[in-house]
């Protein structure tokens, strides 16, 4: 016998289009008879009856509504009776929540409680983010009621009235002070009266409460207050009844009792009807269940439902087994006969899918096929497919027609056409990047993968112009193997010298095209970046650069002078005029290093390596990189040999970004902080005004390690910051207590000097250099030199010629005004002034009033000189 797998029993309304058509006429068949059974019976069975009745009526509420007896830990159903108690009803209101919630006023958790009583009787306040188990929550609820809301009522109405209420009414009106925390006035009275309807009345009108939120809430405790006396109760006329609860669920009153023996009679009658027609119903459903497990076997399923009828038949009570078995064995047969005719269907939809896919599949086949040109494998794909149309045709169930296949062979020839178009774009594409990769390694001075198709005439006659160009790159590739390795000016020499050659061919016009577009790129890429082109093309490429570690900087520093020494050779060499040290990738690297996101430490360690490896070019370094004002100044003034200068700024910078210092509002630029600097600056034009914000920013750096640590009203700040500026132009004291460097008197006007440069010395040799004296031999340090300044301005008789003094400072002669030798009465005046350019050149100016003339050279070139060189050569 087939297998019967449990059967989860459905809801018999849903089922109803399955059954009733069949069950019907058996029901009334069923009715008639216990109806003629009732009325034979009943004058002498009544006590057999209500007894089969009461049972059949459990059943079919187990049946239902699942089983209804006490759930566990004694807590009783809540019929409205005595049965009604106090936890049960509170359960049932509040609910169980294992963790806390915000309610009102305090976080509650369990049935609605802000306790928790713990097993050894202790009791405290819920927290948020407790929990709490079942059996602690009935714990604290059983205490809550016992101990404090029984007592609020008995206190509300008094002990005796409490007392005298059935264990229902108790329930109620204890689940009233549990959710108020009181008993309201509104109801007091009522309950004190002893009149259940006025009580229950009372209670239903505190419906209205809080919005409504308890309305459902009042009216079940006013309908359990008004049944809770149980036994009978009073109804119009003053005769008694009984109580029940309406399908609605209203508490009504009844003159008789369900339970009377006429009125049980016909229930029991009805319920006989009642279980014998759902034995049948259920029995129906059944089947049609166990059809669903037998999906597309009608044999297996025919086995499975007799043996399931034969138990049911066997079971069933005499009165309704035969009609049982003939509607269920009908049922059966029609059920049978449907999976029969599924499984005919699901038959012919696999082999329509099956026809489909198979049409599918060699029709892309034949397409393949056709797009590839081979012809043995266009006839066979061909025969594939129209076997299987042909098939398709004749296939039972399937509506198919020959005009269709002629239109899928159609189609696969459309397809296979997009195919073809596809692939040849697709080739086109190719062969495009591969003349394009060719020219690349070719311009590298490099061999591609693939050059063979520059010999493809297809490829060539694709791409005619990209084929040209790639030929021409090979070509000037392999007969000019050392171009790329040339100077800019070396390659134009090259290339002037094939344009001068003889043109046999059009392809060598080509190649001078190739060597001139070349040519172009790589003057471009050694301006742009010299040292990622030199490691591009040269076949020595830059010197790499180590990772920097605060405790060996030396590698680094190594490394650092190494690269400057070979980028000067590239310099020296012609392959660039770019003063550049550093690709742009490095350049990004240690600037990121320089950030503010950077260790102190770290930053000071750059610094001083990249001064020491780069040693005068270290400035021009500094300028590569995309740091912050200060940090930049605080490198190139380390490079110019006052580190202490830079370590200073670096520690105020810190002390500013931590907020320990604030720098007054006014010094917002040089200007506001002394005028005399900015006019100074703004005579040396350009690189004044570039090095304006970073001077700026070291002065407010050095301002805060002088200042009072957060005191912004210090009353020497703007002193301070005067001095501040000194420091970051340079100014210092040397051993001869001459003042360095800084902005000072210089021939009358404010003149920046040179970092250890004494201004009183320097003033000294321009004079001796711009008027000459034999005796200079005789004058020795600076006190000797204003001797001889005082000699040259009242008029020593003797003087001599200095331009070997000029020439030593790197020019080719002494300076001239309007062409001829500057008057010895115009320096004496103070009418030539020396303009600070940058580092230690400087240039000369006569000066009258507002008028300025810059003083030239020997070619009408302004005058430049290098100071300390001048300085030097007087010494």
């Amino acid at each position: 016998m087939a297998q019967i797998k449990k059967i989860v029993r459905s809801n018999p309304i849903s089922q109803f289009r399955q059954v009733a058509p069949d069950a019907g006429a058996t029901f009334r068949v069923l009715a008639d008879g216990l109806n003629d059974l009732y009325d034979r019976t009943a004058p002498v069975a009544v006590e057999q009856m209500e007894r089969e009745g009461k049972e059949l009526g459990r059943q079919r509420a187990r049946q239902d509504f699942g089983n209804m007896a006490p759930a566990a830990g004694g807590v009783d159903r809540l019929d409205g009776g005595e049965g009604a108690d106090t936890l049960s009803l509170l359960r049932e209101f509040e609910g169980f929540r294992e963790g806390t919630y915000w309610d009102v006023n305090a976080h509650r958790l369990g049935y609605g409680s802000d306790t928790i009583t713990l097993e050894d009787g202790t009791v405290r306040r819920v927290k948020k983010g407790d929990r709490v188990s079942r059996t602690d929550a009935e714990r604290d609820l059983a205490r809550r009621v016992s101990g404090e809301f029984e007592p609020i009522v008995q206190k509300a109405i008094g002990s005796d009235r409490f007392n005298s209420m059935t264990k229902g009414q108790r329930a109620a009106v204890t689940s009233i002070a549990y959710n108020y925390g009181r008993i309201p006035d509104r109801i007091a009275g009522a309950l004190r009266s002893g009149d259940a309807a006025a009580a229950a009345e009372a209670i239903r009108g505190l419906g209205g409460d809080n919005d409504g939120i308890n309305r459902k809430r009042r009216n079940r405790e006013a309908d359990i207050f008004l049944s809770g006396g149980g036994g009978q109760d009073q109804v119009a006329g003053g005769e008694t009844g009984v109580s029940i609860r309406a399908r609605d669920g209203s508490v009504q009153l009844r003159r008789f009792s369900p339970y009377a023996g006429p009125i049980l009679q016909a229930h029991d009658a009805a319920a006989r009807v009642a279980y014998q027609a759902e034995t049948i119903n259920q029995a129906s459903i059944a089947l049609h269940d166990i059809g669903n497990q037998y999906e597309y076997d009608p044999e297996g399923y025919t086995e499975a439902a007799q043996a399931y009828i034969d138990e049911m038949v066997k079971g069933a009570a005499p009165e309704v087994a035969g009609d049982l078995r003939d509607v269920l064995s009908d049922a059966a047969r029609k059920t049978s006969l449907g999976i029969m005719d599924a499984k005919h269907t699901e038959t012919r939809a696999r082999a329509n899918n099956s026809s489909r896919a198979l049409m599918e599949r060699w029709s892309g086949e034949y397409a393949e096929a056709i797009a590839s040109g081979d012809p043995v494998e266009i006839d066979a794909a061909q025969r594939r497919l129209d076997n299987v149309l042909q098939a398709r045709e004749a296939l039972p169930g399937v509506a198919w027609t020959p005009e269709q296949s002629a239109n899928v062979f159609l189609k696969a020839e459309d397809t296979a056409q997009a195919l073809i178009k596809l692939r040849r774009e697709a080739r086109n594409s190719e062969v495009k990047d591969t003349f394009s990769l060719i020219t690349n390694a070719a311009k590298a001075g490099r061999q591609a993968e693939g050059e063979e198709i520059l010999s493809d005439p297809a490829a060539v006659a694709a791409h005619p112009e990209l084929a040209r160009e790639a030929k021409a790159f090979v070509a000037l590739r392999d007969n000019t193997p050392g171009f790329l390795q040339m100077t800019p000016d070396q390659q134009a020499q090259e290339i002037a010298r094939i344009m001068e050659g003889p043109v046999g061919e059009k392809w060598e016009i080509d190649v001078a095209d190739a060597a001139a577009k070349m040519a172009k790129e790589n003057r471009k890429a050694w301006a742009d970046d010299p040292v990622k082109r030199a490691s591009e093309v040269l076949e020595t490429p830059p010197p790499p650069l180590p990772d920097l570690t605060p405790e060996d900087p030396g590698k680094f520093v190594d490394a650092l002078s190494a690269r400057r020494e070979y980028m000067n050779r590239l310099r020296a060499a012609g392959y660039t005029d770019t003063n550049s040290f550093l690709s742009e990738e490095e350049a990004n690297q240690l600037s990121t290093v320089l950030g503010k996101g950077s260790p102190l430490e770290m930053q000071v360690a750059l610094v001083g390596a990249i001064s020491a490896g780069f040693g005068p070019d270290a400035i021009r370094v500094f300028d590569e990189l995309e740091t912050d004002d200060g940090t930049k100044f605080a490198g190139k003034i380390s490079a110019g040999g006052r580190p202490d200068i830079a370590a200073t700024v670096f520690r105020g910078q810190q002390m500013l970004d931590e907020g320990l210092v604030r720098v007054p509002q006014k010094s917002g630029t040089i200007r506001d902080i002394d005028p005399e600097f900015a006019t100074a600056l703004a005579a040396m034009g350009g690189m004044g005004v570039s090095a304006s914000s970073e001077l700026l920013a070291a002065t407010k750096a050095i301002y805060a390690t002088m200042a009072v640590q957060g005191d912004e009203t210090d009353g020497n700040a703007e002193e301070k910051l005067r001095e501040a500026l000194q420091i970051a132009s340079g100014q210092s004291k040397n051993r001869r207590s001459e003042v360095t460097g800084g902005l000072q008197t210089i021939m009358g006007a404010k003149t920046f000097v040179p970092l250890g440069v004494s201004g009183e010395a320097m003033e000294a040799d321009l004079i001796y250099a711009l008027t000459g004296d034999v005796n200079l031999n005789q004058y020795q340090g600076a006190s000797g030199r204003m001797s001889l300044l005082g000699a040259a301005m009242f008029g020593t008789p003797e003087f001599t010629d200095t331009t070997d003094v000029w020439v030593a400072a790197g020019t080719g002669g002494a300076p001239l005004f309007n062409g001829k030798p500057i008057p010895r009465s115009v320096v004496s005046n103070d009418m030539i002034r020396p303009i600070a350019l940058g580092g230690n050149m400087y240039g000369l100016s006569y000066v009258r009033g507002n008028v300025r003339i810059p003083l030239a050279d020997g070619n009408g070139l302004p005058f430049e000189f290098d100071i300390v060189k001048l300085m030097e050569a007087v010494d």
